[in-house]
């Protein structure tokens, strides 16, 4: 078999960068381990509520990732979890089991994204706020700023 050299470095690279998480992924949490988490080390969470076809939601998550990227002190002081609002499956927090609730066809809302909002009317995105033991302490129906972001995450930093 002839290799040829000129393309190893490349292709090592390439299978690197395939193969590897992105770096943000170390600050990104899923629902279902924040239960252990909060239990091993408290701290408090900044959750997204959203759906994949929400625009908002995007922006949203990438404010949250470049701020948290560039401030890993900030990112070491919580935990970082968006939701997605349509997601099928069933969540645990915090001994209660939470499941999707169909409104229509191709249509629903899951049961944690209510719990979270209180059953208020919800609309993506939605920032939530919990502190270290897993309360609701702020909720926020719409994009928020960068800017809005930094005082959201320096006031999360006050809770530990």
């Amino acid at each position: 078999m002839h290799v040829n050299i000129k393309r190893v470095p490349a292709m090592v690279v390439l299978l690197l960068l395939w193969s590897s998480k992105p770096a943000f992924a170390q600050y990104q949490r899923t629902v279902n381990d924040l239960d252990s988490l909060i239990q091993k080390h408290p701290k408090p969470v900044l959750m997204v509520l959203g759906t994949e076809w929400c625009s908002y939601c995007s922006m949203q998550k990438n404010i949250i990732q470049k701020l948290l990227q560039s401030d890993t002190t900030a990112a070491n002081r919580l935990y970082y979890v968006p939701f997605n609002a349509e997601i099928k499956d069933a969540v645990q927090f915090l001994g209660q089991t939470f499941t999707y609730t169909a409104t229509g066809k191709d249509k629903g809302v899951h049961a944690f994204a209510r719990f979270l909002n209180r059953n208020a009317p919800i609309s993506y995105p939605t920032l939530v706020l919990l502190d270290p033991k897993g309360n609701v302490i702020y909720r926020h129906p719409g994009l928020v700023t960068k800017d809005q972001m930094r005082i959201i995450l320096d006031h999360l930093a006050g809770l530990i």
